[in-house]
């Protein structure tokens, strides 16, 4: 969290998704493409949601 100075843990829930066990609620998930590429990044925390594309050069 902002402001938060600490290190960050996230625990596996499947290959993509993962918790985190210091902040409640927080949820992240990597999107794959065919080739098994990341290319985009879903971050969940309460009722917020985010989604990051990843632009490619």
């Amino acid at each position: 969290m902002a402001g938060t100075p600490r290190d960050g843990q996230v625990l596996p829930l499947s290959p993509n998704r993962f918790v985190s066990p210091d902040i409640d609620g927080l949820q992240v998930e990597f999107h794959r493409d065919a080739h098994g590429r990341v290319n985009a990044l879903s971050v969940v925390h309460g009722e917020g949601h985010a989604r990051y594309v990843r632009k490619r050069t």
